[in-house]
């Protein structure tokens, strides 16, 4: 038996973080993150669906980031993304119902 100190895990690096940093530095422009044969167009659409709901870590800000599969007729397909920047919020100028049944308009 060897006795140690436990060491402090490795942090992960999450995957694709130096394309996204990137990509911030170019707001609105399409990159190619990946370039797969058609059979893997499936786990591009995949990756493309989590980026889009911001389950990526380095793609975490949802809306902030826009990924789109695109079959090509050379038989590839390619996984597009792109910085949209912060969207500011839309003012909303309907109604709330609040507990107990009242309504107040916001916005307006």
């Amino acid at each position: 038996m060897q006795w140690d100190e436990l060491p402090d895990p490795l942090a992960p690096r999450p995957k694709y973080r130096s394309q996204a940093l990137e990509l911030k530095a170019h707001p609105g422009k399409w990159g190619v993150l990946a370039t797969a044969p058609k059979s893997r167009g499936r786990s591009l659409q995949n990756i493309a669906t989590r980026i889009n709901a911001g389950r990526m870590v380095s793609f975490a800000a949802v809306g902030h980031f826009e990924a789109k599969v695109r079959f090509l007729q050379d038989g590839t397909v390619r996984l597009y993304v792109r910085f949209t920047g912060l969207q500011p919020l839309q003012s909303f100028s309907g109604q709330i119902r609040l507990p107990g049944g009242l309504q107040e308009g916001y916005g307006k």
